[in-house]
């Protein structure tokens, strides 16, 4: 018996075998069809920070490889999408990405193209969220009694989780928009600054 170890490429190989024969024995030979698949690729991508209070988020992607690995390094194309979109501002060879995201929640995913040896593989898709600082731009009324209903304008009131009339926080308030909340006055008295938390 005779073996011969090969190192192949994907795609379909002819193998052929052959004796030259001796005094003893006649030539012979064998062919045999040999198919090699690519190795298949999965990728995974984690927020360094999820939630952020930060526009700035950095995500991390990993690409493996099957069991059945060639020992070479992946080539091909990485591909980072937000929301939907191809994100231009992100690397195009790379396993992380910078992103400058607006307050709200945003969907990123990252995809390899796969190239002679390994296939492609697309990511989970991440669900980040970025909390903006809320911004109070305006109250009406700007006085008035205890349990006296104040409209609050302003910007990033979306995840807002407290309302304060100075030193007392409001039990419950209604959040109407990411530009509007309203909220009862508590007992007190004196002028006080209003702040709203996310």
């Amino acid at each position: 018996n005779s073996v011969c170890a090969m190192t192949l490429s994907p795609g379909p190989h002819t193998i052929t075998a052959t004796y030259s024969g001796d005094a003893a024995n006649t030539p012979s030979s064998a062919t045999l069809q040999q198919w090699v698949g690519q190795t298949t690729t999965a990728l995974t991508i984690a927020s360094r920070a999820n939630p952020s209070t930060s526009p700035t988020v950095i995500v991390d992607a990993t690409l493996t490889d099957g069991v059945n690995g060639t020992g070479r390094a992946p080539t091909g194309t990485l591909e980072w999408r937000l929301n939907g979109q191809v994100a231009t501002s992100c690397p195009a060879v790379g396993l992380s990405c910078m992103f400058t995201l607006p307050p709200g929640l945003h969907s990123i995913s990252f995809t390899y193209s796969g190239d002679a040896y390994y296939k492609g593989s697309t990511s989970n898709t991440l669900q980040q969220r970025v909390y903006g600082k809320p911004v109070i731009t305006g109250l009406s009324p700007v006085n008035g009694s205890a349990g006296t209903q104040v409209t609050i304008t302003g910007e990033n009131f979306t995840d807002a989780f407290y309302v304060n009339f100075g030193a007392a926080r409001v039990s419950s308030f209604t959040i109407n928009s990411a530009t509007s909340i309203t909220a009862n006055a508590p007992a007190g008295s004196g002028r006080v600054d209003v702040m709203v938390s996310a």
